[in-house]
Parts: structure tokens; C-alpha cells; sequence
């Protein structure tokens, strides 16, 4: 299995679970804990060898991660949100669901420039959008999806999140048609850092069946996006990586043929793409 690729800061690339790599002085990764194959852990790597548990938290579950712009490792785990902090310390923020507001299923999240949480959360009915402030508290956001969206298909499949500079959310929700013979709904969606103005900005339905889809913005809120890719005949032939402009003009940015099985994809500080697939781990740099 390939490798899941979370996050991305100053040449180090937080892959999830199992491995990692970094360009300068150290590498980050969670790792199975030595105690028990059920749990994980995060490991700090540095260049001389030298391995060091960056906390002694182990994890049942580690969903998701996101570099923050102070340059903070966050990662959601066993429905907490974890930050560590530069000086080897680690704040704990568990959210505080209202009565009826609980939230169950795969969860997505980007820490936005208000050092805020943005969260997407999914079943097999419903995608809800919500936020989780430093002191915890959640707020829903005015944002959601169920079967009706895409017209009643079998299931709701994956929802992905991230948020630009500027504040603006951006979501790729995606849904399946039937059980075993497609299609594949995939829609880009954009909204205010409050869940207020949600337009959808691009709609890539594909005759296949489902398969990994994630999102990612750079500095100038270029939006770039995995779906899954289909020939004339709705055969397959793989995955592409689409660039939305800022202008919302669509282009394709790459096309990766099929078995390679990219399940994610990041943006780094220098706005460079970088993607993971069966063969490794992959950057596009941005001419200057």
C-alpha cells in the first residue's frame, strides 16, 4: 500500500502511517508503537541517526494531519486534535460536541490562518462541515451534504478540506452511484471561512467506481485536485491532478496512469506539488 501523504513544511513530508522523508535535518513520522501493532506513535529522525519519540503519546488511530503557519505538526487522533509545539511540549484540544452534535465517521481537517480547526466529517449519508476553536468548543458550519445532493446514489464516499490564505474554504466531496458499477460523483466546492457563499467550482463525474480524491491550495489560492481520471468509453486511465485558477479556469496538471493509486496530494510553502504513489513520493517544483 502506498504510503498517505498528510502534510508538508520546510522539506519535511509527513506521510501516514508507516514512513516519512525529509530535504533538511529531520524527518517526522507516526510509526507503529514497539508496544503494540494496534498503536502509533510519532517519531522525530534526525540526521545523524539519532531517534527520538517526539512525545510518549501513542495513538489508536491517527486520521489526519496538517502543518499550521507557524510551522506546527497537527494531527487528529482517537477524536482529539494534537499540537507540537517547537519546544517538544504537546496541547491537547478534545472537541465539545453539543447534545446531538456528536460526530462519527472518516475525518478530514486544514488549520486555517485563525489557528483554528477546519473539519469534514463523513458517513455514508451525510458530510458536515465544522470548526473547533483552541478552547475546544465546535461549531457546525452552515454547510452539509447527503444523498439528495447528488441525487440519491448508493453512498456518500470521501470528503477532503483545505483552506487558503485568504480564508476560503475549499472541499471535494464525492459520492457512489451504485455499488459495484459507478458512477463516481466528484464536486469541487468553495465557501467562506463561515460556511456562508458555498458554490460548487468544478464537477469531474466519472463512469468508474471511486477511488482516492484529495485537495490542496497554494499561496495565490490556486486550487489543485486528485480525482479519479476515464477515457471516452469510461475506461480507466488512472488518476489526474487538475488545477482550478483563481480565475476558475480548469487545466490539467498531471495524468498518472493507472496502478500508480495516488491517495493524496499537498501544496508546500513555495507552492510546489508534491504526491505520493506505489513507486514513491513525488514533487513538482514551481518555476520561479
Amino acid at each position: 500500500m502506498a504510503p498517505y501523504l498528510t502534510a508538508y513544511h520546510k522539506g519535511i513530508v509527513y506521510l501516514n502511517p508507516g514512513l516519512a522523508f525529509a530535504a533538511d535535518d529531520d524527518v517526522f513520522l507516526a510509526s507503529h508503537s514497539l508496544g503494540s501493532m494496534q498503536s502509533y506513535n510519532v517519531i522525530r529522525i534526525r540526521a545523524n541517526g539519532v531517534k527520538q519519540s517526539v512525545s510518549e503519546l501513542t495513538f489508536d488511530d491517527i486520521q489526519a494531519a496538517d502543518v499550521d503557519k507557524e510551522g506546527r505538526l497537527n494531527i487528529y487522533a482517537d477524536r482529539r486534535f494534537y499540537r507540537f509545539e517547537p519546544d517538544g511540549t504537546v496541547n491537547t484540544y478534545t472537541p465539545k460536541f453539543s447534545v446531538g452534535q456528536n460526530l462519527f465517521g472518516p475525518t478530514n481537517f486544514a488549520v486555517g490562518p485563525d489557528g483554528l480547526f477546519y473539519c469534514i466529517t463523513r458517513t455514508q449519508d451525510t458530510i458536515k462541515i465544522w470548526h473547533v476553536d483552541e478552547t475546544g468548543e465546535v461549531t457546525l458550519l452552515p454547510i452539509s451534504f447527503d444523498r439528495a445532493s447528488f441525487g440519491n446514489p448508493y453512498s456518500l464516499s470521501d470528503a477532503r478540506i483545505d483552506i487558503g490564505n485568504d480564508g476560503r474554504l475549499a472541499l471535494i466531496v464525492t459520492a457512489l452511484g451504485s455499488k459495484g458499477q459507478g458512477p463516481f460523483y466528484q464536486r469541487v466546492y468553495q465557501a467562506n471561512a463561515d460556511g456562508t457563499d458555498l458554490r460548487e467550482v468544478a464537477n469531474f463525474d466519472s463512469r468508474r467506481t471511486g477511488g482516492p480524491v484529495d485537495i490542496a491550495l497554494d499561496n495565490d489560492n490556486n486550487i489543485f485536485v486528485l480525482v479519479l481520471g476515464e477515457g471516452p468509453t469510461g475506461s480507466r486511465v488512472g488518476e489526474v491532478i487538475y488545477r482550478i485558477s483563481s480565475d476558475m479556469e480548469i487545466s490539467t496538471f498531471i495524468e498518472l496512469g493507472p496502478g500508480r493509486d495516488p491517495p493524496s496530494i499537498d501544496v508546500d510553502s513555495e507552492s510546489n506539488v508534491w504526491f505520493c504513489t506505489t513507486v514513491g513520493v513525488f514533487r513538482v517544483v514551481r518555476l520561479k
